[in-house]
């Protein structure tokens, strides 16, 4: 091969590692040894000196002495950056020969070809998988669409679609193409090498319902959530507006719009049409309070005044007066993938899916929870208190007679493996919003009021060789178990905390903030006791006229044990029920 050179792969890798190692330092200002600290300095001998011994098969031993001298290291960070510009220039000649060879080809598989080896030769494995003289090489898979390259009339040579392939070249003999493969071992020093020849190529692009899934980790889920859907959107438009239909076509001036996105601070910019969109919403849900912190931000003519908005509207968006606004722009979200069909229900073996729903389906009915799939509710009540934790804030809730549990169930495909994931919301509904049961759902419970609202996602893994008996469905069972329990504030068994403690609430901090204030109650128990012996000898003394036996004898009637661990357990305790307390703060 033309361009694969593995030695100055691995010297690429030891790059970026120094690299990675010396931040907030840059590779490029050629430090002496001098500018370094002495920890870092040593650090990165060891690393060398440990990449060297790893990859010691592959490394020439002039490199490998090179490498190991002692001397200085500026040399080594000066020899490293050059040989990584050398690889870089190597790459852009690689691409730009595949972009001339591809040129007889229409633009857009040019374009997926040439993305192909751009992320294979990245470091991104690819699978490739040939059938009956085609061969099917796939490029890009999300949840709204699945790109691949069909090539025809193809053969290939040691190609096993098990092989995750690392570096590809393309090269051409009058009109047969050449796609050489290797499959890198950076250890042993054994490649894997496979050839594939191709005369024609063609682009398949399928695309599916994409708000089958959820962002499951974020400041906000449902904003989170929205601005994934908004943004897969945009991909499917970047491939060409035929990608699209007129439904996602009016929803483009909301895509690039990162406002949503609660991390997203100064780096946020709009234009007219996306004011406009967002307007038309505000107002369509009655959120009309946004409409001056959204002027805000567009006069605002300074980086801060404009981050301070930028935060002003993100700690609103996220309250349960604004999920109108969230539901309105997912709903239309939500219309517009209906167009498409499920991942799952085109690549999923159609038995075993619907299996699978029946048995969760099946698990929450038998909880007493109403509705179908993948859509659960529970109306029930709370009888006794509880210690949660709701929005990183630890509460206690309790004894509330309208407590509404929704489980919602998310399919989430990729590379042939379903994952489930169920979207848990908890709302203590008020007498005068029981009207309000039907029209929510699990995402409501993220949005933020107080003590009233709280949100968890699980995640239920299915492996790709499904069992076809439901019984063997063990771990996706208990899961959906868990999730009944977690959405009705119920006790989890000892397996289930061992298992899944991570979506449990969070008691090391509990527990941390118990030893903390038992401690400082010993020790304020034993200052006030000691203050208070000091206190009563002087009294004592004072009221004997200085007569020391009669001051000892009311001294010693005074029972100290006991005041001691009165006042450590009361300081302790007042200051445990103070600290949670003080968390909503």
């Amino acid at each position: 091969m033309k361009y694969y050179c593995k030695e100055q792969i691995l010297l690429v890798w030891l790059f970026y590692q120094i690299q990675y190692i010396l931040s907030p330092y840059e590779v490029g200002n050629h430090m002496s040894n001098r500018t370094l600290d002495s920890k870092k300095f040593i650090k990165i001998r060891k690393h060398i000196s440990t990449f060297v011994l790893e990859h010691s098969k592959l490394l020439a031993e002039e490199t490998k002495k090179f490498l190991l001298n002692e001397s200085n290291l500026e040399d080594i960070l000066t020899y490293l950056e050059e040989v990584n510009s050398e690889y870089l220039i190597r790459e852009n000649q690689k691409n730009s020969e595949a972009s001339g060879l591809l040129s007889k080809f229409d633009e857009k598989e040019s374009k997926a070809f040439n993305e192909f080896l751009e992320s294979i030769n990245g470091g991104d494995g690819s699978r490739i998988s040939m059938d009956k003289g085609s061969c099917v090489i796939d490029i890009r898979e999300t949840e709204a669409l699945m790109m691949s390259i069909i090539l025809e009339n193809a053969y290939g040579e040691n190609i096993e679609s098990d092989i995750l392939w690392d570096h590809a070249e393309l090269s051409k003999s009058d009109d047969t193409y050449l796609l050489e493969l290797v499959c890198s071992d950076y250890l042993d020093g054994e490649d894997i090498l496979g050839k594939i020849s191709f005369s024609t190529m063609s682009l398949n692009i399928q695309l599916y319902n994409y708000t089958l899934s959820v962002v499951s980790r974020g400041n906000s889920v449902p904003w989170d959530t929205l601005t994934g859907l908004l943004g897969e959107i945009e991909a499917k438009r970047s491939l060409g507006s035929e990608y699209i239909n007129e439904k996602e076509e009016e929803l483009l001036p909301l895509c690039n719009l990162e406002l949503f996105r609660p991390s997203i601070f100064d780096t946020v910019e709009f234009d007219d049409s996306q004011y406009e969109k967002l307007t038309i919403y505000i107002e369509r849900s009655n959120c009309q309070k946004l409409l001056p912190i959204l002027d805000s931000i567009r006069k605002s003519e300074t980086k801060k005044r404009r981050q301070k908005y930028i935060k002003e509207f993100k700690n609103e968006i996220i309250k349960f007066q604004y999920e109108p606004l969230w539901r309105s722009i997912f709903d239309d979200v939500k219309a517009a993938a209906s167009e498409y069909p499920s991942k799952a229900e085109v690549l999923c073996e159609q038995v075993q899916l619907k299996d699978i729903r029946s048995v969760v389906s099946k698990k929450f009915f038998d909880a007493g929870f109403q509705g179908e799939y993948p859509h659960f509710r529970k109306m029930g009540s709370l009888d006794r208190l509880h210690l949660a934790e709701i929005n990183g804030i630890t509460y206690w809730v309790g004894y509330e007679k309208n407590m509404a549990s929704y489980v919602d169930c998310m399919e989430f495909c990729y590379d042939g493996t379903l994952t489930l994931y169920f979207v848990i919301g908890i709302i203590l509904l008020k007498p005068d919003k029981l009207d309000t049961f039907n029209k929510l759902d699990a995402f409501s419970g993220f949005f933020h009021d107080r003590a009233r609202r709280t949100g968890k996602v699980l995640c239920g893994y299915i492996p790709k060789m499904l069992p076809d008996s439901s019984r063997d469905l063990g771990d996706l069972l208990e899961t959906v178990s868990i999730a009944i329990k977690k959405s009705m504030f119920q006790k989890l068994s000892g397996s289930e905390r061992k298992n899944l403690n991570k979506y449990d609430i969070d008691k090391k901090s509990i527990l941390m903030i118990g030893l903390i204030w038992t401690i400082a109650g010993i020790l304020y128990g034993f200052m006030m006791t000691v203050s208070f012996m000091i206190f009563e000898l002087i009294v004592g003394l004072i009221d004997s006229s200085g007569s020391i036996s009669e001051a000892w004898a009311f001294f010693i009637q005074t029972p100290w044990w006991i005041f001691f661990a009165g006042t450590s357990f009361g300081f302790g305790i007042l200051m445990l029920i103070i600290s949670l307390f003080a968390q909503r703060s």
